[in-house]
């Protein structure tokens, strides 16, 4: 192999060999108070309807799986956009499914919690009723990729 050519992981398990948890990142951690009959564009969250959206980054040495949820209760907006980050033992390039398999069964349940601590606190700071996530389970989350969308016909 030379200096340019990475090895390559085709195996989630392998994956898991050369990857360890370095960090959690905490992007944005808001909450706002909602005036008495104001209108909101977010819907209002139930235990099982507050919207993820999770994105993956990497490098040959780096993956980082951010999550972010955005919710509200009936009394506030809330905002928490949290990073695990990933660090491998040596230079790899993965292949997409290992990829995907990755941030679906290990990242996205690493970030998950702080998700949902992040609600709670900031919701218990503003003496306001949190909205209560449920436990995510394995392989409840599923990626799609994000397409860049058409142009519109003139």
């Amino acid at each position: 192999m030379n200096e340019t050519q990475l090895r390559r992981v085709d195996d989630v398990g392998e994956l898991l060999t050369l990857a360890h948890l370095a960090d959690i990142v905490f992007y944005e951690v808001a909450g706002r108070r909602l005036d008495e009959g104001e209108e909101s564009d977010v819907v209002e969250s139930t235990t099982e309807d507050a919207p993820l959206q999770v994105l993956l980054r990497h490098d040959e040495t780096r993956l980082q799986v951010r999550v972010r949820c955005e919710a509200r209760s009936s009394e506030a907006e809330f905002t928490v956009d949290v990073a695990a980050q990933f660090e491998l033992s040596e230079p790899v390039e993965l292949a997409e499914t290992v990829q995907r398999e990755f941030v679906e069964r290990v990242g996205i349940m690493a970030a998950y919690p702080f998700v949902r601590e992040g609600l709670h606190s900031t919701a218990s700071k503003m003496r306001v009723p949190p909205p209560l996530l449920q436990l995510l389970r394995a392989n409840q989350m599923s990626l799609t990729r994000n397409e860049p969308e058409a142009p519109e016909a003139p």
